[in-house]
């Protein structure tokens, strides 16, 4: 694969991911975005880590994941 085409994945994925996250309201945890998705568990969970790092997701204590509430 070209690296034009794995950065497109890799790009894809995250977008999948933080949809799903976004669109939950108490937030999903890795095992169930695991089910949901079906990609493999290492993969979502550096996902889940970059969209964190990127300050677009925070985890709860709990191990959920949600969205950045935004203050303007």
């Amino acid at each position: 694969m070209s690296p034009i085409k794995k950065t497109m994945a890799k790009t894809s994925d995250a977008k999948t991911v933080e949809g799903m996250i976004n669109k939950s309201r108490k937030g999903l945890n890795l095992d169930v975005i695991v089910e949901k998705t079906g990609m493999d568990r290492k993969k979502v969970y550096g996902i889940l880590c970059r969209l964190k790092n990127a300050g677009k997701i925070a985890k709860t204590k709990k191990g959920s994941y949600m969205k950045v509430k935004k203050i303007v």
